[in-house]
């Protein structure tokens, strides 16, 4: 399907593929929201009849066919909270399937939020972000809880929240030093849930590895971390080093820069050659 088409081209191209399945009485297509940068969009149905009409039979499926397109499958993240590192998502999700009565089919996939190897060397836990099939299987598992290697964990909806800019402060176990516990606040820990649940949305990881204090206060002495480097899991792989950089502090100043070592290959700029005026007789 061109993203190049207007609204109304898009639209009327899919209303006549669903005629064409038969559908028209119980589809009637509401709106089409176009997201060109990601080379997709989403097709708004105007009935939840239609919308169940349009899962039944893999006719989504064969509607994208015949439009010349791919369906996304949508999936629904749950956040399981302090799951034991012993976890495995490649190996261990047929059993937590049998062991919670979940359909296996229902459990799409399962990924922690901090790569291992940033992990803190005795850490024993971690956020797990597990991806199900349905709704109703998602909810069941924020309502239940899930059991996971023996112990019965809760898990909270990743919330797809807009994008802002986030002050200073976000204090959390996660990426701060373990004594500064006193920033652990009931505020603080509940605003730093925020960027944890953007972390998951965006499959971002933290650069940064836990515990480096970004920070001395000039009165207090005291020393915490209110600076954070994030990036995307593709960024993680070109990432050989990242650390802060004392030695390129700026006088007056309480913060410590960050220095960020990538793996990034030159390319070369072609040779060009140009005409030499002077020395033309």
């Amino acid at each position: 399907m061109g993203l190049d088409k207007d609204y109304q081209e898009i639209k009327t191209m899919v209303q006549e593929t669903i005629a064409r399945m038969n559908g028209t009485e119980l589809i009637v297509v509401r709106s089409v929201v176009q997201d060109l940068k990601r080379a997709k969009m989403t097709i708004e149905i105007s009935t939840n009849k239609g919308v169940d009409w349009l899962k039944r039979e893999d006719r989504a499926a064969i509607m994208a066919t015949q439009l010349g397109a791919s369906l996304k499958e949508r999936r629904f993240p749950v956040i399981v909270q302090f799951t034991l590192v012993t976890f495995d998502p490649e190996r261990d999700l047929p059993e937590m399937a049998e062991t919670n009565g979940i359909a296996e089919e229902q459990l799409l996939n399962a990924r922690w939020i901090k790569p291992i190897g940033r992990r803190n060397q005795h850490q024993r836990a971690a956020h797990l972000i597990l991806e199900l099939k349905t709704a109703e299987a998602a909810n069941d598992v924020i309502a239940r809880g899930i059991i996971i290697h023996g112990a019965r964990l809760y898990a909270i909806k990743c919330k797809r929240e807009p994008i802002r800019c986030l002050k200073c402060h976000r204090h959390h176990p996660l990426w701060d030093h373990d004594e500064d516990n006193r920033l652990f606040t009931k505020d603080a820990l509940t605003k730093a849930e925020n960027l944890i649940h953007l972390m998951a949305d965006w499959n971002m990881a933290m650069a940064l590895p836990k515990g480096i204090r970004t920070l001395r206060h000039f009165r207090s002495k005291q020393q915490s971390r209110p600076d954070n480097v994030f990036c995307t899991d593709i960024t993680t792989d070109i990432i050989i080093k990242c650390n802060i950089a004392p030695d390129l502090k700026p006088v007056l100043t309480d913060h410590t820069p960050i220095a960020i070592v990538l793996n990034i290959s030159k390319i070369p700029a072609p040779e060009t050659e140009f005409k030499n005026f002077r020395m033309t007789d």
